[in-house]
C-alpha cells in the first residue's frame, strides 16, 4: 500500500458528501431497503412522490377491479333465479286439459332459446332426487344427484352456480294426486358469466398502463428535479467543500431565484463577510501590536491601567450582587442572601442589615458581628443608623473613634456608612457599612452602595408582598388561624413525619356549643367577634409548633406534633377551661349563661395509622362530645365511628348510593344525619 500523501488535494468524490459517525454516507433506511437509488436528493423527492403515487392508483384499481367481479357474480346469480323461477312457472302453468301438459315447456327447453344461452344444464328431479326430465336425455329415469342438498326446501335456494327451485302448488292439485304441493325441483346450472374474463382483461389492461405511466412519470420527475435541485445543490456542496479547506474567495453562481438561488446567494454573501472579518482580524491584530508597543512606552498609565481594571471587577461584583439580591422572594433567605453577597464580595470589615419596626430599626441580618438578629435595635435618630432613617439620606461617618454617632465600640478605628434602604418614600431599613481604614469611602462607593441599598429596598419590599400574599393564601381572613387547605396540607406532612420517626400525633376538633343560637340571638358582627377571640385564645394556649386551623364554620382544628394522647386531652382540656373561664360579649344570653366548646380527641397511632381514618376518629369523638351534653372533652374509643345515630355522616349515605364518598365527615354533618335540625355551618 502507498504511503498517505498529505499534499494530494482531496477529489471531489470524497469531498461531495461529508460522512457520518459510522464513515459512511447517510441514507433513507426506507429505499435503501428497497433496492432503490437514493444517492441524490432529486432521486430521494422523486421516489418518495412517485411511489406512493403509484401505489394509491395501483391499489385503487385493485379494488375497483375487486367490486366489478363481485358485481358481475352478482348480477349472474340474479339472472339464475330468474330463469330457474321462469321455468319452474312454467311447470306450474300447465292444465290437465291439456294432451301433453308440459309439452310446450319441454319443447322450449330444447330449443336453443337466447335466454337459456348461459344455462349449462336444466333437471327436474322429482322428491327422491331422481331426474324425470333433462336436457340431457341420457340423464332421465337415473338418480344422479344427491337430494339432500335440495330437498325438503321451502324456497328456492343457490349454491355454487347451482339453482334449486320447488316445483308444485295448487295449480296442479287437478293434475296429480296426493301431495301436490311438493312434486319436485328444477334444478338449474349456470355457465360462468362471461363479463368475468371481459372485466379480468379489461383491469389487466389497466393495471399495466398504471405501471407504465407511473415509469414515465418518475423518469420525468427524475430529470426534472435533476436540472433543477441536483446540479444547483451539487455545485453548491462543491463550493462549501473548498470553502471548508480555506479557499474563502470561492463563489457559487446564482442562476435561479427560488430558495436553492437564495441559499447560494446567501452563501456568497457569508464568505464576503468572512473574508471582511479576516481582513478586520489582520488588521486589529496589527492595531494591537502597535498598542502595546505604544503601552510598553507608556509606563506612567500602568498604575491607571490598574486602578481602572479594580473599578471594573468592583463593578462587576455588584452587577452580580444586585442580580442574585432578586433572586428570591423570601424575606430571611434573602436577608441572609444580601448579607453574605454584599459582606464578602465587596470585602467590608463588618455589614448589617436593619429593617424598620414601628418608630425602631432592628438588626436582622448582618456579616462580621458578633451579636444575634433582633438584639440590636437603634431608635429613630439615634446612632449613625438612626440619622440616616430619620433623615433618609446616607451618613457617612470617617473616622469612628472620633464621631460620637458610632455607638457601639468608641476604641474601635474605620469608618462607616449607613445607607438608607427607600422605596416610594417609604423608609424601609438601613444598610450599614464599615471598613477597617478611616475614610474608606469615596464618592464612587458612596453612589455605587446607594444603588446597592435601592436594589436591596426592592428585593425587600417584593419579599414582604410575596410573604403577605401566601400567608392570605393559607389563613383565614376572619380568625387569622390557618385555612383547611393548610391544615390538610399541614396534616399530611405531619402524619408523614410520626410515620417516619415513630412519634405520636395528637389531633383535636373543637366546636362553639349552640352557635346557631349565638347568630340568631346576637347578630353575625357578634358572632365573627367571638370567632376571632376563640382563635385568639386557642393561639395562647397552644405551643409554636402546634397548628391550629379553622376547620369550617365555628369548628376549630389542632393538630399537636409528638404528642400522646394523654397530653393531648390535657390539652383539649385546657382549652376548654380556657372559653369556660373567657367572658365573652353577649355569652350570658347563651344556653349555660356562657360560650363553651365541644372537643374531639384522637392520636396516632393508638386510633388511627391513615389521614381519613384519624380524622374520622376525632370527628366521632366531637360527635360524642356534642351528644353527651356539650361542654366536655371525648377521646375517640373503638365503635364511636358506628354509632347508630351518626351514620358515618354523609360518607354512609355516599356508600349506600353507590357514590364516592367525602374524604372527611364533619361533626355537624354527623348529627344532621342523626336527625337534629338542619344548621348552617357558618353560623352554627
Amino acid at each position: 500500500m502507498a504511503p498517505h500523501d498529505d499534499s494530494t488535494p482531496a477529489s471531489p468524490a470524497s469531498t461531495a458528501r461529508p460522512p457520518s459517525r459510522s464513515g459512511q454516507v447517510p441514507r433513507s433506511s426506507f429505499l435503501h431497503a428497497l433496492g432503490l437509488p437514493t444517492t441524490s436528493i432529486g432521486r430521494k423527492i422523486a421516489l418518495t412522490v412517485a411511489l406512493p403515487v403509484s401505489l394509491a392508483v395501483l391499489l385503487g384499481v385493485a379494488v375497483l377491479w375487486r367490486n366489478a367481479l363481485q358485481s358481475a357474480e352478482e348480477d349472474s346469480v340474479e339472472e339464475g333465479s330468474a330463469l330457474a323461477d321462469l321455468v319452474a312457472t312454467s311447470f306450474n302453468l300447465a292444465t290437465r286439459a291439456d294432451p301433453e301438459p308440459h309439452a310446450a315447456v319441454v319443447a322450449a327447453l330444447h330449443t336453443d332459446w337466447k335466454l337459456l344461452s348461459s344455462v349449462k344444464g336444466v333437471r327436474v328431479v322429482d322428491p327422491h332426487g331422481a331426474v324425470r326430465w333433462s336436457r340431457q336425455t341420457e340423464e332421465q329415469g337415473q338418480k344422479l344427484l344427491d337430494p339432500s342438498s335440495f330437498l325438503d326446501q321451502p324456497t328456492a335456494t343457490h349454491a355454487g352456480g347451482r339453482f334449486v327451485v320447488p316445483v308444485g302448488g295448487a295449480s296442479c292439485a287437478s293434475c296429480h294426486a296426493g301431495d301436490s304441493m311438493r312434486l319436485g325441483y328444477v334444478v338449474m346450472d349456470l355457465k360462468p358469466p362471461r363479463q368475468l374474463s371481459t372485466i379480468d382483461d379489461s383491469y389487466r389492461f389497466a393495471m399495466g398502463g398504471v405501471v407504465a405511466f407511473s415509469v414515465i412519470f418518475l423518469g420525468l420527475m427524475t430529470f426534472s428535479l435533476r436540472r433543477f435541485v441536483t446540479r444547483p445543490v451539487k455545485r453548491l456542496t462543491q463550493a462549501m467543500d473548498r470553502a471548508k479547506t480555506g479557499d474563502f474567495l470561492v463563489r457559487v453562481p446564482v442562476e435561479t431565484d427560488d430558495e436553492v438561488g437564495e441559499l447560494a446567494a446567501d452563501f456568497n454573501a457569508t464568505l464576503a463577510r468572512i473574508t471582511e472579518l479576516k481582513v478586520a482580524e489582520i488588521e486589529t491584530g496589527r492595531d494591537l501590536e502597535r498598542m502595546q508597543r505604544e503601552l510598553a512606552l507608556k509606563q506612567e498609565l500602568e498604575a491607571a491601567n490598574g486602578r481602572l481594571q479594580t473599578r471594573i471587577r468592583e463593578l462587576q461584583l455588584l452587577f452580580e450582587v444586585t442580580r442574585s439580591v432578586n433572586s428570591t422572594l423570601e424575606l430571611e433567605p434573602l436577608l441572609n442572601l444580601i448579607s453574605e453577597l454584599v459582606g464578602k464580595a465587596l470585602g467590608f470589615a463588618e455589614f448589617s442589615v436593619m429593617l424598620v419596626d414601628g418608630q425602631e430599626l432592628v438588626l436582622h441580618s448582618g456579616f462580621g458581628e458578633t451579636v444575634l438578629p433582633g438584639e440590636v435595635r437603634f431608635k429613630m435618630g439615634e446612632g449613625a443608623a438612626g440619622e440616616a432613617a430619620e433623615k433618609l439620606t446616607e451618613i457617612y461617618v470617617e473616622d469612628v473613634a472620633k464621631d460620637a454617632r458610632f455607638i457601639r465600640r468608641a476604641d474601635e478605628r474605620g469608618s462607616l456608612l449607613c445607607v438608607p434602604m427607600i422605596v416610594k418614600d417609604e423608609l424601609v431599613g438601613v444598610l450599614n457599612f464599615r471598613k477597617r481604614e478611616v475614610g474608606a469611602f469615596g464618592p464612587d462607593d458612596v453612589r455605587l452602595l446607594k444603588s446597592v441599598a435601592n436594589q436591596s429596598a426592592m428585593a425587600i419590599v417584593n419579599a414582604r408582598l410575596y410573604q403577605a400574599t401566601v400567608e392570605l393564601s393559607i389563613t383565614d381572613a376572619l380568625t387569622g388561624a390557618f385555612n383547611r387547605r393548610h391544615l390538610f396540607s399541614r396534616l399530611e406532612m405531619e402524619l408523614l413525619r410520626a410515620q417516619r420517626f415513630g412519634h405520636p400525633l395528637g389531633v383535636v376538633m373543637i366546636d362553639i356549643d349552640h352557635f346557631k343560637h349565638f347568630n340568631d340571638t346576637n347578630g353575625h358582627p357578634a358572632g365573627d367577634e367571638v370567632l376571632r377571640r376563640a382563635s385568639a385564645l386557642f393561639k395562647a394556649q397552644l405551643r409554636k409548633l402546634d397548628v391550629l386551623a379553622r376547620y369550617g364554620g365555628e369548628e376549630f382544628f389542632v393538630v399537636l406534633p409528638q404528642t400522646s394522647k394523654v397530653e393531648a386531652l390535657e390539652a383539649a382540656e385546657k382549652l376548654r377551661r380556657a372559653v369556660e373561664r373567657t367572658e365573652f360579649p353577649c355569652g350570658e344570653k347563651q344556653p349555660g349563661g356562657k360560650v363553651t366548646i365541644s372537643v374531639g380527641v384522637a392520636s396516632f397511632p393508638e386510633d388511627a395509622s391513615e389521614l381519613e381514618v384519624l380524622i374520622d376518629a376525632v370527628d366521632s369523638a366531637l360527635y360524642q362530645s356534642k351528644r353527651g351534653g356539650r361542654n366536655k372533652v371525648t377521646a375517640f374509643a373503638k365503635g364511636m365511628e358506628e354509632h347508630p345515630g351518626r351514620e358515618r355522616g354523609k360518607k354512609a349515605a355516599a356508600q349506600a348510593r353507590g357514590e364516592q364518598a367525602p374524604a372527611v365527615i364533619t361533626a355537624t354533618e354527623a348529627m344532621q344525619a342523626a336527625g337534629e335540625p338542619k344548621e348552617d355551618r357558618r353560623t352554627r
